[in-house]
């Protein structure tokens, strides 16, 4: 077990690490999912931060540490581009899932703040106006899919359709999305990340339409 002492000393490491995190445009979801996957690096398996022993709270430390000296962090946790950027990527990863193309979300980008600027694209909003560009989006999403169950069933049909084997969905997700999602794709998975997985799946089998 950890002892209070070494709890104390990994999450003052862990805040120095999140600020950068959300500096660079993490939610909070994604910081607790960036944590997550850092343990699997050190150990080659998650777990409780609460629950380590001597040698793997070393290698944790270690590898915290090693975050905050020497490469760049920026580089090494993926957070060198911009907000905007990482949100756009959401809404086209939204876009692939439905099998729709970039002009269809132009057409609600352009209705909520197109108003003098009739050729608007999606580089030219800010993270908040992505923000609402994406909310309206996944309400669309919703409409076709409303539930979890509802899009773990095309995934499966889309999936059986072209004999495509979960592992090679979950190495293409991984290889995607970065290497914090092969914890999560462990655990029970959200509603925003099925969308993710039905994108990646799409992609993998695009001769097949919806």
């Amino acid at each position: 077990m950890t002892s209070k002492a070494q709890l104390g000393f990994y999450w003052g490491l862990w805040r120095q690490v999140e600020a950068r995190l959300v500096k660079g445009g993490f939610t909070a979801e994604q910081v607790e999912e960036k944590r997550h996957a850092v343990h699997v690096e050190a150990l080659g398996y998650d777990k409780s931060s609460s629950k380590l022993g001597r040698d793997e709270f070393t290698r944790v430390r270690r590898k915290f540490e090693a975050l905050l000296v020497g490469e760049d962090l920026n580089t090494q946790l993926g957070i060198d581009r911009a907000p905007e950027e990482l949100r756009v990527e959401s809404i086209r990863r939204v876009l692939t899932a439905m099998g729709k193309d970039e002009g269809y979300v132009l057409v609600i980008a352009r209705r909520i703040f197109g108003d003098g600027r009739p050729e608007l694209l999606l580089e030219d909003l800010t993270a908040e106006e992505l923000d609402v560009v994406f909310q309206k989006l996944k309400d669309r999403a919703r409409a076709v899919w409303p539930t979890t169950e509802d899009l773990r069933r095309v995934i499966d049909e889309r999936m059986a359709a072209r004999e495509l084997d979960r592992e090679t969905v979950r190495e293409t997700v991984v290889e995607r999305m970065g290497e914090a999602w092969r914890a999560r794709l462990a655990r029970p998975l959200k509603y925003e990340d099925l969308i993710v997985v039905l994108a990646v799946v799409v992609e993998l089998t695009t001769e097949a339409p919806f």
